[in-house]
């Protein structure tokens, strides 16, 4: 799911947008010029599109930044695929790179179209740093509380309405730039938070759609945070799993979940512990507690191959030893707040989601509540408008849909859309040794590209996502040297 919550909503970011339309035949875009995106080897095209404030922030006009990489065939003529980022809060032209790696065949006859989202990147991005002032945010990665001045200090920031960073506004939003482009219709690829977005869009401008991705899909109907304990649970439950089934792993770490319980149990109360600086290498003085030692271990089950290292950093910090987790741990922290507003996922998350959970909710497993008791003191202090209900996923128009989902994401697993799925007959790809994000591995790409080849009549290979396979795990040097 960023500029930054202090740590539990920091790595809710890894994992990971209400208002009425104004007209956006008004929105006024500039020529395309030459630019560089991050992880891009080659040019792109950017533009910005000036659009409507919305209903919440009537009168007001915001300048969306908006990229496109051509198709190699632009004569084909076929739709754009517009980019949904994660979130909320992504910044979608910062992951240009990785995801134009992924859609690599669709771009042979599709222009890629990236647009930050209101708030994000550099269509405005609110810029927030939800730190203590003066606080280190790899130093402190393991501390769960939250600054409620950082908050504070976010809120103050926002140049608009809350309301009117909402997803409904984001959705019109990209509906007044593919006017502004002169496009017919255009095909949506959503990752994450992005995957509600495109639902929220096919319900409120699906005759505009040809076709959707949705990668790692939780729809609108449930709320963010609210499964987050369970799913991570499961996740961790399938590294245990798979652990035991491995002999090496198991050999080496006989009870990763027994490891678990006594890390957490050292790091409940709060404490110092002594390991060195994963920038650095200084030895440097670590604040830690439960909660955030948790949340460090679920924002890990992401990516099976990061995952990979949990049982030997489990079982090195269960024994005191916090380096390798720590180091882990940072690098997705820094990675995230490069690319992630974390004042706009507040602006979303406060209106949309928190207000729809439960804040007695004791939660479950080894994350428990500590994710959505920070959520709901953030919002508190936040203390902006409740808004009004979002499209649920049946509301989305009759489009074709390819739904990709990884068997080991901690966070929209595939019984989320599950539902969805079976009432609208989409197709879903499920890959079993995948996590958060599942289009970019494996046969994924091949998928999407075979699915857009022909959206209506296609029907990818589901097959093939039964060769991936979850990493080796990493049994550390002594088990090499055995």
């Amino acid at each position: 799911m960023p500029r930054r919550v202090r740590r539990g909503l920091v790595l809710a970011l890894l994992a990971l947008l209400a208002a009425c339309r104004e007209d956006p035949a008004a929105a006024a875009p500039t020529a395309w010029r030459q630019c560089w995106l991050p992880g891009l080897e080659e040019p792109a095209e950017c533009r910005t599109v000036e659009v409507p404030g919305g209903e919440h922030a009537p009168g007001k006009r915001v300048a969306l930044f908006v990229a496109r990489l051509r198709a190699d065939r632009p004569e084909a003529a076929r739709p754009p695929l517009f980019f949904l980022a994660g979130g909320p809060g992504q910044s979608a032209t910062a992951v240009a790179g990785p995801m134009a790696t992924a859609l690599r065949e669709v771009r042979s006859d599709r222009d890629l179209i990236f647009v930050d989202q209101r708030g994000t990147g550099r269509s405005g991005a609110i810029g927030c740093e939800l730190l203590a002032e003066g606080a280190d945010p790899l130093r402190d990665v393991f501390s769960g509380r939250l600054d409620a001045d950082a908050v504070r200090r976010c809120r103050a920031r926002l140049p608009l309405p809350p309301l009117a960073y909402g997803t409904a506004t984001a959705s019109d939003d990209l509906d007044a730039v593919r006017r502004a482009l002169g496009l017919p219709a255009i095909a949506l690829y959503g990752v994450s938070y992005g995957t509600r977005l495109a639902l929220v869009h096919l319900a409120r401008h699906g005759d505009t759609v040809e076709a959707a991705i949705l990668d790692g899909a939780l729809p609108a109907d449930v709320p963010l945070f609210a499964t987050f304990d369970e799913d991570a649970e499961a996740a961790f439950a399938a590294l245990v799993r798979d652990c035991a089934a491995d002999a090496a792993c198991h050999a080496t770490f006989p009870d990763p979940r027994r490891d678990l319980e006594r890390m957490l149990s050292r790091a409940a109360g709060g404490r110092r512990v002594r390991a060195p600086h994963p920038r650095t290498g200084a030895a440097t003085e670590l604040p830690i507690d439960r909660a955030g030692v948790a949340l460090s271990v679920r924002a890990l089950l992401y990516e099976p191959q990061i995952a990979a290292n949990l049982p030997l950093a489990v079982s090195a910090a269960a024994a005191g030893d916090y380096a390798s987790l720590w180091t882990a741990t940072a690098l997705l922290v820094d990675g995230a707040s490069a690319t992630t507003d974390a004042g706009l996922m507040l602006a979303v998350v406060c209106a949309e989601d928190v207000p729809r959970l439960d804040p007695a909710d004791p939660g479950s497993g080894f994350l428990g509540d500590a994710m959505t008791r920070q959520i709901v003191q953030a919002c508190a202090i936040w203390d902006g408008p409740v808004a009004a209900p979002l499209p649920r996923a049946s509301d989305a128009a009759q489009r074709p849909i390819l739904v990709i989902s990884g068997a080991l994401d901690p966070v929209t697993p595939p019984r989320h859309i599950d539902a969805f799925v079976a009432q609208r007959g989409a197709v879903h790809l499920i890959l079993p040794g995948v996590g958060h994000g599942a289009g970019r591995h494996g046969c994924g790409p091949r998928a999407m590209a075979d699915f857009l080849a022909a959206p209506a009549t296609a029907r990818p290979d589901l097959a093939c996502g039964k060769k991936t396979r979850r990493p080796r795990f990493n049994l550390g040097a002594s088990a090499v040297q055995r």
